[in-house]
């Protein structure tokens, strides 16, 4: 699920190493109904990525937000990735999932404004790999550091994998 800029990068990646996807964006909007039975997303998905989708808090509601809440309760995997339109969101493309039962889901805290940071406001090159024996991480992404990230903060039982400027960048948790 997301803005198809940042939705079909995504999908051509899992694509091209075999795995199966089906994608939500601005062109299926309509598809976002199926978000309200937590079942049929139970059995038809075994992961839901969401992706940036800027004003994502006006299409959709609280009955889709708890569908896919309901379906993370039992199995199913959630990815969400950051960017101007996740999380809170900020600089007029906000998605406020905080106003919806997705922000119940995640292993961090979203800030209630804009949670955007730009490399020009901190060190994006400070980025610290936190989890001794993780396996396949590494924090080699210090050498070119990133154009920015949401500010959020690690809830309890979170599992930090990755930090930049002192706030999480990659974090694993259990709903």
């Amino acid at each position: 699920i997301g803005q198809e800029k940042f939705s079909k990068p995504i999908a051509r990646w899992l694509a091209s190493i075999g795995i199966k996807t089906d994608v939500i964006e601005e062109g299926t909007i309509g598809r976002l109904e199926e978000l309200r039975d937590s079942d049929a997303i139970r059995k038809n998905y075994d992961v839901v990525w969401l992706a940036s989708f800027s004003a994502l808090w006006k299409l959709m509601d609280d009955d889709m937000a708890k569908g896919v809440a309901g379906a993370i309760r039992h199995g199913v995997g959630f990815i969400h990735t950051g960017g101007t339109g996740s999380f809170h969101g900020g600089n007029g493309y906000d998605a406020l999932i905080d106003m919806r039962a997705l922000a119940d889901v995640l292993p961090v805290k979203m800030r209630n404004r804009n949670d955007v940071v730009y490399g020009w406001f901190a060190d994006v090159k400070d980025i610290k790999l936190n989890v001794s024996r993780a396996t396949g991480w590494t924090d080699e992404m210090k050498e070119t550091g990133l154009p920015g990230f949401n500010e959020v903060e690690l809830r309890p039982g979170g599992q930090e994998i990755l930090s930049i400027a002192g706030y999480p960048l990659l974090v694993t948790g259990s709903y």
